[in-house]
């Protein structure tokens, strides 16, 4: 039986998009988080998305203050939380944003793992690599440090 990501868990994960993941999608990135992160690591996995545009309907920016008040919010309120994986430049100024820091002081690298003042581990992916999960697999091994290492508040 495959392992299932709790709440209840030790660590916290925080996937940032700028559009929400499908299903199918969100099932996979489980799926390569549990391949990746060892069965004594516990961690709980929580999905973030900041909008996107419909080709019917124009969003707000994705770095409207709204969406990164709501974002800036979940960073405060998820216990325990280690690492934020984003996908995407819009999803990474958005995060440094929400956690109040300027963007020139941690710049977008994908493929890279930042530590944050606190502690906070953030990992960029290209937006592109939502739709192909296997390629984060080298970056999530690399994580594994940051999902055991206590934060400063």
């Amino acid at each position: 039986m495959a392992r299932k990501f709790s709440p209840s868990q030790d660590a916290c994960i925080l996937i940032v998009s700028l559009a929400p993941f499908a299903a199918d999608q969100r099932l996979a990135v489980e799926e390569r988080l549990h391949d990746e992160i060892p069965e004594t690591i516990g961690a709980s996995l929580a999905f973030h998305h900041l909008g996107g545009t419909d080709l019917h309907h124009a969003d707000p920016s994705p770095m409207q203050p709204t969406n990164v008040a709501v974002l800036a919010e979940l960073l405060g309120i998820l216990t325990n939380l280690k690492l934020v994986i984003t996908f995407g430049v819009a999803a990474h100024l958005s995060t440094i944003d929400a956690y109040g820091m300027g963007w020139a002081r941690v710049p977008f690298r994908p493929g890279q793992i930042t530590a944050l003042p606190d502690g906070l581990a953030l990992a960029n992916f290209h937006a592109s690599c939502g739709r192909h999960i296997e390629t984060i697999a080298p970056l999530l091994t690399q994580t594994v440090p940051a999902l055991t290492a206590d934060r400063t508040s």
